[in-house]
């Protein structure tokens, strides 16, 4: 499951409102970490490999994207070795950004709707 809904909902306090912003901060927000996050593998900076997986992660939590936060998870343990070696982790990532992205894009749109509802 990219996006636990009713986990997200619960953490939100089921505040539509804290929940649209929270999407759209994070939509505008993980573009830019996969950028930092490829732009560090190409200078093969591992460190920052796993501070920006590290990042990934965090908002993957706050979004109950747990399958995005476990591989961020497992990618920001690899890069923290010196020998890492596992860069399909990285295009994991990247392709679980992509899908988790369209997945809340989804989810914000419904939001939205609903929040359009109420202040009908």
């Amino acid at each position: 499951m990219l996006f636990h809904e009713s986990a997200f909902r619960e953490s939100m306090g089921q505040d539509p409102y804290l929940m649209a912003d929270i999407v759209r901060l994070s939509l505008e927000d993980l573009p830019a970490q996969e950028t930092r996050l490829k732009e560090h593998r190409e200078s093969k900076n591992w460190e920052q490999v796993s501070r920006s997986a590290h990042a990934i992660k965090g908002v993957a939590l706050s979004l109950s994207a747990q399958e995005l936060s476990a591989v961020a998870q497992r990618l920001e343990a690899a890069s923290r070795t010196p020998d890492f070696e596992e860069f399909s982790l990285i295009d994991d990532v990247s392709a679980l950004l992509e899908t988790t992205s369209q997945a809340l894009s989804e989810f914000l749109r419904k939001i939205e709707a609903e929040i359009s509802e109420s202040e009908a």
